[in-house]
């Protein structure tokens, strides 16, 4: 069954090069083809020592004018996916926080 991408569902998009940011959405709004997006800010937890940390979304931190990006699945891949720029690629949330890494 694949997921879909509804109003309401928290997307991640993870991306870098020698290190590993996480960025956070909120699906405003969906048609057939279409999903308007929002930022979400991020509760995040750090270990300068090994630069290494966590992320999770604030839910409650919707900001800025919601963007529209085109809605696609992958081969192989259980669920909807998003475009959200040239280097990443937005997912449903699998609700677990996501690894980060820092670059000194």
């Amino acid at each position: 069954m694949t997921e879909r991408i509804e109003p309401g569902t928290i997307i991640k998009a993870s991306w870098g090069y020698d290190q590993t940011n996480v960025d956070w959405y909120i699906c405003t709004k969906r048609t057939p083809v279409f999903a308007w997006l929002q930022r979400l800010r991020a509760k995040t937890t750090d270990d300068a020592r090994a630069m290494t940390g966590t992320s999770e979304p604030d839910p409650e931190s919707a900001s800025g004018r919601p963007f529209r990006r085109k809605v696609y699945t992958y081969d192989g891949f259980h669920g909807e996916c998003v475009g959200i720029n040239t280097y990443t690629t937005g997912r449903i949330w699998n609700g677990k926080p996501a690894h980060t890494t820092g670059y000194a």
